[in-house]
């Protein structure tokens, strides 16, 4: 689930819509959270400017009366069946008011089971480095920081950008996101999925499975490892101490074969050396044709990682109008072409 949390001060000014509806198609947006609207009486005609047309639900709290500071919306992952909530937050600009907040979002917390993702316009920061250029107000951060910590909330880094709301000179971060362009505030996006910080692609080869060692790798593997968390994240863990230990074992597995090899084509040489002036005993024999049936098998090993290579390399450019598409259509036009017809002319049945 990939979430967008934006203040757009204001959702009647022209342009922020499409910018937002663009934000939300280029990252795959599932969630979106907006505060300051500044609408009352929100219809979904306008909210379709932000979204786009299509199938959604929202929900609104009035800028009337007395207004709630969050809006909480509660549901289950799909796929997962895990419980989510999440929360949309616009804190007011007075301390006082803060502190207020801060103790009921503890209850609602406390009460509430599943996961948890705060985000929106917290109105403040968490030290001076989140301020440029404006007063910092160390008894807030500090109040703010306890909440953080007491709720059991952690934050990730900003990418992009150090500050996400800017006044003339005067830069703060006050719009983050808490999991457990066109406005004065940065927009702020969390992606569940995999970016550039993921795991690199792993590429693995049939023929590790015929290797007698393989299978023990796995399992050791898999019998230490252990993790006490959401299922989700000890599943990724668990893939990365795969990786790393078939990684590891492949370029042991890839020396200790070459030098194997190395060493049987020696003493193969040497069998034949010795066949030229003498018959070979039955050890000799037998040394002799296990070798060879190592070669063999060393040579069918690299040869199905060949094979399994090039049908990847089909899967990825072989319908692309690339070098490599036109050099196998020129191959095999080659070799299915007939160079000539020889008739013999005046030869009687």
């Amino acid at each position: 689930m990939n979430l967008l949390s934006l203040n757009v001060r204001g959702m009647g000014v022209e342009g922020k819509s499409d910018w937002c509806r663009s934000l939300r198609k280029e990252n795959e947006i599932n969630f979106l959270l907006i505060q300051e609207s500044l609408c009352a009486g929100l219809e979904v005609s306008k909210i379709e400017k932000f979204w786009g047309k299509g199938n959604f639900g929202y929900e609104v709290v009035e800028p009337t009366g007395s207004i709630r500071n969050f809006l909480l919306i509660t549901g289950t992952l799909k796929g997962s069946g895990e419980r989510v909530n999440v929360l949309n937050i616009y804190a007011s600009q007075k301390g006082e008011k803060k502190r207020r907040l801060w103790c009921e979002l503890r209850e609602v917390v406390n009460v509430s089971n599943g996961l948890w993702v705060m985000d929106g316009d917290f109105n403040l920061v968490r030290s001076m480095e989140e301020r440029r250029n404006s007063r910092f107000n160390a008894g807030v951060a500090k109040d703010f920081n306890d909440f953080i910590f007491d709720a059991g909330l952690v934050e990730f880094g900003l990418k992009g950008g150090k500050f996400s709301y800017a006044m003339g000179n005067k830069l703060s971060r006050i719009d983050r996101i808490l999991p457990r362009g066109k406005s004065d505030h940065n927009p702020i996006l969390l992606k569940t999925f995999s970016c550039n910080y993921g795991p690199k692609p792993f590429r693995f080869f049939n023929s590790w499975m015929d290797r007698e060692d393989f299978e023990s790798v796995v399992l050791k593997v898999v019998k230490e490892f252990s993790f006490q968390g959401p299922p989700d994240i000890g599943l990724m863990l668990k893939f990365r101490c795969l990786r790393r230990a078939l990684s590891a074992w492949r370029n042991e597995s890839e020396a200790k074969e070459k030098e194997e090899e190395n060493i049987i084509k020696e003493d193969l040489v040497q069998f034949e050396k010795e066949l030229q002036v003498r018959d070979l005993v039955e050890e000799e024999l037998w040394a002799l044709e296990e070798g060879k049936r190592r070669i063999s098998q060393l040579e069918a090993f690299r040869l199905r990682d060949l094979i399994q290579r090039a049908r990847n390399r089909w899967a990825k450019e072989g319908d692309a109008n690339s070098k490599f598409f036109h050099g196998l259509i020129n191959r095999r036009r080659a070799s299915y072409s007939i160079p000539g017809i020889d008739i013999k002319w005046g030869v009687e049945d």
